[in-house]
This record gives C-alpha cells, structure tokens and sequence, in this order.
C-alpha cells in the first residue's frame, strides 16, 4: 500500500497496513479523546520513499558518522480510524537504529523525523520549548504544517531515549493526551 493512501479517506483497519516496526508501533496510543487510532509502520527503503527521496550520498554519509546505515530508518504511525469523521489527528515516531540520547538531537535525525509529515520548521517562528505530560516538548506554529484535512494544527515534538515522537494537533488536550501515552525519558539521557 503506498504511503498517501495509508491517509486515506474513510474507514480504515489495522490490519489494511504494513507492520515492520511492530515495536515502535506498539509506543504510539491506540486512541485519543476516546476516538481510535489505526496503527502503521514502514522500515528500511520504504522509509525514504516516505520522506520523498532516496538518501544521496552526502546523506549516506552523515549517517555513516552516526553509525547508520539507510536500511536503519523506520517510521510508526497511528492516525485516526475514521477519516470521514474524526478531526485531523496524527502521531508518529522515527527509530534510527540503536541511535540514542544526545545523538538523536542532532541535525539530520531532527530533519528526518519531520519529513514523513513535510513539517517544515523554516516557516514561521522557531520551536518553543515547553513543559507537557511531564516531558520536554518542542511546539511549532501553525505555518509549519501544511495545513488541510489530513494535518491541521501545531506540530509537537519529543525526543525520548531511543525513538523521536512528534504530532500535529488541532487541540492542545489531544497533544498532551499523546505525550502522556509515549515513553519516558530516562533522566539521564
């Protein structure tokens, strides 16, 4: 199933998608303001045919200087069930390998988590730094989502210790519900 469709219109189940992350899929809710979420994941080339283009070679290599390799890449995603009713929604979280703590804050891992979703942080204000669910998140603003009917609202990050988290979301609840359903950070990473 090609990545667009997968955030289609309509009625979805989990089981109309791929699962190769079930790992990392299985760190994202199942459901937010009591409406469910369908779960996907996508790992290794398909990755990249999310994020809109293969790795080059200069991409290659600054994840050869983390010790990555393109194949390490996988991407989960739960997004609302019912898209004919439901109100724009999305999560989704970014594995780098065994890429850890400190590591995931760096250029390409912050670029990369957002290009599945085409968040682009260089519209608008910067990120503000905020405390939500207990966690140290990052808020975008509105000009960085392309807004419509399937992304509409503010995007929200959160590097935990071994994945980055982020969402879009029209309603701050419906964030802060999310984040609180996502994996803690170990205090000292």
């Amino acid at each position: 199933m090609g990545f667009l469709s997968r955030i289609g219109i309509g009625r979805v189940s989990h089981s109309d998608f791929d699962h190769d992350a079930p790992e990392l899929e299985a760190t994202l809710p199942a459901q937010i303001a009591g409406r469910p979420l369908v779960k996907w994941s996508i790992a290794g080339a398909s990755f990249w045919k999310a994020v809109g283009r293969k790795p080059n070679a200069s991409v290659n290599a600054e994840l050869s200087a983390l010790g990555l390799e393109a194949d390490d890449m996988q991407l989960a995603v739960a997004g609302r069930a019912d898209t004919r009713r439901d109100p724009p929604y999305i999560v989704w979280a970014v594995k780098f390998g065994g890429l850890t703590g400190a590591a995931l804050r760096k250029p390409l891992p912050s670029y990369l988590a957002l290009a599945p979703m085409r968040v682009d942080t260089n519209r608008g204000e910067d990120f503000q730094d905020r405390l939500i669910a207990n966690r140290q998140v990052m808020v975008g603003n509105r000009a960085m989502v392309n807004q419509g009917s399937h992304h509409r609202g503010l995007p929200y990050v959160y590097v935990a210790n071994s994945a980055i988290y982020a969402l879009i979301a029209e309603e701050e609840p419906w964030a802060e519900e999310a984040i609180r359903a996502l994996p803690m950070r170990d205090s000292g990473k």
